[in-house]
Formats: C-alpha cells, structure tokens, sequence
C-alpha cells in the first residue's frame, strides 16, 4: 500500500517527488517473489529529468524490509544494477530479476522498492514506490490477518471542520490483493492534521514533527465499506501544492460519533495509487 505511508514518507521527511532527477514517472512499480528470486515490476518508466548530454550516477533498484515505514533502518533483500542512464532517457516496462535473501524474520514488515542513485560516495534513494505491510514467520510469508472497521454504526458527518481544530489519524490497514491487510501497533503510522484558515492545513508526524502544508477541502459525501453505502465526510488534501507535483490524499470519513470514527484514504502520488484506512479522532 501506498497510502497516508507513501505521502507521509515524501513530505513529512522532506523528501518530495521532484527533489531528484531520476524517478518513476508513472505506473506503479513492484516486486515478485517466487523460488528465491525476486522480479522488480516497472511497468511504467523510470525517467533521468536531467538536461541532455548529462549523465545520471548509477542506478539499482532494491526491495527493502523494514519493521517500520520505510526509510528506516531494515534490510535490503534484492537488488538490481541498472547501470547509468542519460538524461532525457527512460527505462520502460522492465520486469529485471535478481536473487533474494530474506532473514529469519517473524512479525509484519513492510516491503518497499526503492530507486537508488551512486553520487559518488555512496548510494543515496532518489525515489520509491510499493510499500506494502507482509506477514512473516521465520523469513517465510504466511497469511496475513485482516483489517476491520470498529463497531458501532456510521452516522451522519459533521457540515464542516473547524479552524484550529485536529484531525488525528491512525492508519491501521493496508489493500493489498482486494483484502485490507492489518497493521500491528507498533507499525502503525500516527498523523495530525491540524486545520487552519483559507483552506490550509499542516501535516504534524511521521519523521518531521515540526509540520509539513497541505491544502484542503471537506464537504459531505458518499462511500461505501462492507458493501454498504453510507454518508461520508469528503476530505481532500493537496500535498504537491507547495512542491508542484501531483500528490493527494482523498478521505471518506465514516463518522460513528460526532468526533470519531473510521476512515479510507485513495492516494495518487504523480500516477502512482493506493488505499489505506483507519482510525481517526477530532479534537
């Protein structure tokens, strides 16, 4: 899943889509494990924005396991050397595959795959995509437990959300294969959105606690969860804004009290999509 993860690991640690030359420009690259090798899914392009006649640093793509959201510290389990790549050249729909080495590991863990560039020095990550929470058992996946709204039913939204008021979110659930893939507590990713006037807000979590800004609208929606369709309210936040890229997050907030209850989010992140959902409380 992508998600509040994906959007919160971009700009709550500083690190924006732009910010480096060589990305994923579209699509929604992943990874396959089957028989000790891992295959990267690019089905999109990974671009070199740079000038022509200049010369990216070598790239790889590697799929990282870490016990919280990547980056943080983990293991890097496969990696593929794509060389160097002009600027104003792509790479298109590669499907590269490489071994795999994953530790006796137990517990859920997120897998991320990770564009990483050699800047002379060391390798330093120029993008990502694919976050998605697995469930492991000494280094095996197994199946994982699922995510359920918490009872109680869905009541009318609240008309509008109030200035100076917060908006704390919990995410709790990853899609994953048209299931929602519980998170455990120790992983699971805190938000508080703060709401301000003309239509801001600031983003308080993840690595950068000081806030990151974002652009909002609310207004009363629909949505459905279990097959049931229910009032909602529709909340939009527009991170790429203040980076001029496309990034936003639009959540159905399912009250089941006057402050509190459930949320979905469906993230687009430059192309790049998701959903995730959990818990949010306002006060």
């Amino acid at each position: 899943f992508r998600s509040f993860l994906l959007l919160a690991v971009l700009f709550l640690s500083g690190t924006a889509r732009g910010a480096n030359d060589v990305v994923f420009a579209d699509g929604t690259p992943g990874w396959r494990i089957t028989n000790n090798r891992c295959t990267f899914l690019v089905s999109g392009r990974i671009v070199n924005q740079s000038p022509s006649g200049s010369l990216s640093g070598t790239l790889r793509l590697c799929l990282w396991v870490t016990a919280k959201p990547f980056p943080s510290s983990g293991y890097r389990v496969a990696t593929y050397s794509l060389g160097q790549l002009q600027g104003g050249y792509q790479y298109s729909n590669i499907s590269p595959v490489t071994s795999v080495s994953i530790p006796k590991l137990t517990g859920n863990y997120y897998f991320t795959v990770s564009l990483e560039q050699y800047d002379g020095s060391s390798y330093t990550t120029s993008d990502t995509a694919n976050s998605s929470v697995k469930v492991l058992k000494d280094g095996v996946f197994v199946t994982p437990k699922k995510w359920k709204a918490p009872s109680g039913a869905v009541i009318d939204p609240r008309t509008k959300l109030k200035v100076g008021e917060n908006l704390n979110i919990t995410l709790q659930g990853s899609a994953s294969g048209g299931s929602v893939i519980y998170v455990p507590n120790g992983s699971q990713l805190k938000l508080r959105v703060k709401i301000e006037a003309n239509g801001r807000t600031t983003v308080y979590g993840g690595s950068k606690p000081q806030g990151a800004p974002a652009l909002y609208s609310y207004s009363k929606g629909k949505d459905s969860y279990g097959g049931k369709q229910s009032s909602v309210g529709s909340l939009s936040l527009d991170y790429g804004y203040f980076y001029d890229v496309v990034s936003r997050s639009d959540l159905s907030l399912f009250f089941q009290k006057p402050d509190k209850g459930f949320y979905k989010s469906n993230e687009n992140e430059q192309g790049q999509t998701g959903t995730s959902w959990g818990v949010f409380t306002i006060n």
